[in-house]
């Protein structure tokens, strides 16, 4: 099924973004991705700067702004020859959904107090892994299962709506409860009142990362 709304995109499955909204999204990443680019660069006597968490915040921007790129030049290469260029469609799908699941291995982390009442370690990164990673394979799986499988020309529902996207939809939600019950706890043993209006108020924020889609 074609999109003629879409000019000559309209081959294109309805699960993707247009060139605006890719262009959109292009100048918001950028702009953070150089904030935080300055952010880490910058020296500073009263706060560390490259905070661990900081860090994986850099890395997930780049990431998020670095695939966006690649699906602009992926749209513009199909726009001159027709089809997909095969690297720039993966590093966009693979970057792209990176962002997203280091974005909420951040939360996860900070959910349980680390890098905020406790220090962060290894394993705690490796637990957060174990969750995530078969995730991200399983959503970028889907994805280009959903843009390029023939059952799916004839369909304009979203890849979500399929059984394997209503079961990553479901760990999605269940991850955000286990993010709020940490983060309740986190909050009851924290002593700090800076840091319990933090869990309290910007944690509670967070959470609406959980509900966004990859």
């Amino acid at each position: 099924m074609t999109n003629v709304k879409m000019g000559f995109l309209s081959e294109f499955s309805f699960d993707r973004v247009g060139p605006i909204g890719v262009y959109i999204f292009m100048g918001v990443y950028s702009f953070l991705a150089a904030c935080q680019l300055m952010a880490l660069m910058k020296r500073s006597t009263s706060a560390k700067t490259q905070h661990p968490i900081r860090l994986m915040l850099g890395i997930c921007v780049g990431a998020a702004a670095i695939g966006t790129l690649s699906f602009l030049l992926n749209t513009l290469w199909y726009a001159y020859h027709g089809e997909d260029q095969d690297n720039l469609y993966m590093a966009a799908k693979l970057l792209k959904a990176g962002s997203k699941y280091t974005l909420l291995a951040i939360l996860l982390l900070l959910a349980r107090g680390r890098c905020i009442s406790v220090p962060l370690h290894g394993r705690d990164l490796l637990q957060e892994a174990r969750v995530l990673v078969p995730l991200y394979i399983a959503s970028v799986t889907l994805e280009v299962w959903g843009e390029f499988a023939q059952s799916r020309t004839y369909t304009t529902d979203s890849v979500y709506r399929t059984v394997i996207g209503d079961i990553i939809i479901c760990i999605d939600i269940a991850l955000l409860v286990l993010y709020l019950r940490n983060l309740c706890r986190s909050w009851s043993a924290e002593t700090d009142t800076p840091k319990r209006n933090f869990y309290r108020t910007w944690g509670l924020i967070y959470a609406g990362a959980f509900l966004l889609l990859p």
